[in-house]
């Protein structure tokens, strides 16, 4: 069977002799592979590898599908008609792994490539509501998050973009810069420290600075989407009328992630968005990014944290976090005075 290098484990046999980009052999058939050996292929940048169904011990192999999966050149761009969503998700993230593995060892970055890989993903986001987008996002993914993150941040970006009312080519544009924010990570040194993530946007900038093909305003937003309105952020400690309008979209929806992928529920990760629009971030971005989030309406049927279920029945704009809820006919809370509850689900989605 031919499986990809990320599916392999230790005791798999080699089936066909594997050859380098030079058509020499790597390891020969009949090969019994240990952890050594498969870090050897990822060093090596291969793809795929025949191997057989028995494992060395006898056991059988039962490859098992994941998001690390290398995927070839030849099966992008994805038909936007032949994956569901969210398969078209992991495939883009499987391929920023791949593209991190090329620019570990030294391939530059190829834009046209990545446009092909990205943007059919971004477009099928026309139409679609941002709570439906959210659901296929795997943020609560333990392993590869880099890649999930990388990708969310696009779509959710893009998403955003949308709704505060960017035109197509700027939201794009936009989901482009998420999806290449992090690709500084190839240059950090293993088990970097905290200082060295912060040198992030820096090492990303640099890479991406000298093509000529990628435009200005997506090399700016991944400069700065860690900057702050306040000052406070990093790399330069810029304040809001020097960040670039692409970096406070990204820099609202890089938090949302990484909150909730650190296992911050959903509902409190938009809080805290919600709650420092004045001061840490744009107010029109994280307008912006509540409405394309916010997963109910007035009608909605919702379940509070304290376990009581109701209906939405008012829903302030200038605080739409904490709605109007009725419990019973006689039983109506509003959220804004009750400020120990919130909305932990919403019932009919």
């Amino acid at each position: 069977m031919r499986v990809a290098v990320e599916q392999l484990v230790s005791g798999c046999v080699v089936k066909e002799d594997v050859e380098g980009k030079s058509g020499k052999p790597i390891i020969p058939r009949n090969t019994v592979l240990n952890d050594e050996l498969i870090e050897v292929l990822r060093s090596f940048l291969i793809d795929m590898v025949e191997v057989g169904s028995l494992l060395a011990d006898g056991g059988n192999f039962h490859p098992q599908t994941q998001v690390g999966e290398m995927v070839s050149e030849e099966k992008l761009p994805v038909g936007e008609d032949s994956l569901s969503f969210q398969d078209h998700y992991r495939l883009v993230a499987a391929g920023w792994q791949k593209l991190l593995a090329e620019w570990k060892s030294g391939v530059p970055i190829d834009i046209d490539y990545i446009g092909k890989l990205v943007s059919p993903l971004l477009r099928r986001t026309e139409g679609m509501k941002g709570q439906s987008a959210l659901s296929h996002l795997e943020l609560w993914e333990n392993k590869n998050l880099s890649y999930f993150h990388s990708v969310s941040l696009a779509v959710l970006a893009s998403l955003v973009a949308k709704n505060a009312g960017f035109p197509q080519q700027h939201w794009m544009q936009i989901g482009l810069a998420g999806f290449l924010a992090e690709c500084g990570k190839a240059k950090l040194p293993a088990g970097h420290d905290l200082s060295k993530a912060q040198e992030l946007p820096v090492i990303s900038y640099r890479m991406l600075r000298e093509d000529d093909a990628i435009g200005t305003d997506v090399k700016l937003a991944v400069l700065q989407y860690q900057e702050r309105n306040d000052g406070t952020g990093y790399p330069l400690g810029l304040t809001a009328e020097k960040i670039h309008k692409y970096a406070k979209v990204l820099a609202v929806c890089d938090m949302f992630i990484s909150m909730v992928q650190e296992r911050t529920p959903i509902y409190h990760a938009m809080e805290y968005i919600d709650q420092h629009k004045y001061s840490l971030f744009d107010y029109q971005a994280a307008e912006a990014f509540i409405e394309t989030v916010l997963p109910y309406s007035i009608g909605s049927q919702v379940q509070l944290s304290d376990g009581r279920k109701g209906t939405i029945v008012f829903i302030d704009t200038n605080s739409s976090l904490r709605p109007v809820v009725q419990l019973s006919p006689d039983n109506i809370i509003n959220l804004q005075v009750y400020t120990s509850l919130h909305i932990a689900k919403t019932l009919d989605l």
